[in-house]
């Protein structure tokens, strides 16, 4: 029976033997996917990292774009604002420009309406003296004995 309890013990040992020999091989190619998994990984987070990088450096070429023309915006309004205050004094000064020659035409005409009136009235009294002499003429035609 000694036997038999030895040939049991040698069968269990080599029955465990094949498991752990079963389970080590397993392990192995577990090892080995996981490592083709890891390397497969690896490669995809390497390439995510290179497409994040190229995203960022077109990111901060566009921020620095949009800056420098933020900055070009800012510099024509500060342009267009001065070109506006310019327009605006030129505007006050045709206005007062304008104001000024109204006002002259204006004193202008009522100066020559003035002088027309003072023609007229000048006409007029040259006019009843001239009526006046024509008719003391008439008169004096008329009858030289009379004046004399």
């Amino acid at each position: 029976m000694l036997e038999w309890s030895a040939a049991v013990a040698a069968g269990a040992w080599v029955v465990l033997s094949l498991v752990l020999i079963a389970a080590v091989i397993r392990a192995m190619r577990l090892m080995r996917k996981s490592e083709k998994t890891l390397f497969l990984l690896e490669q995809e987070i390497l390439l995510l990292v290179q497409q994040l990088q190229d995203f960022t450096r077109r990111s901060d070429e566009a921020l620095k774009k949009a800056e420098d023309a933020a900055g070009e915006l800012a510099q024509w309004k500060d342009t267009a604002v001065q070109v506006r205050e310019l327009a605006e004094q030129w505007n006050l000064r045709i206005s007062k420009w304008s104001k000024r020659t109204e006002d002259a035409v204006e004193s202008a005409h009522r100066a020559n309406e003035h002088r027309i009136q003072e023609t007229l009235q000048w006409l007029e009294l040259t006019l009843a003296i001239w009526k006046d002499i024509q008719k003391r003429r008439s008169r004096y035609a008329e009858s030289p004995e009379d004046h004399t």
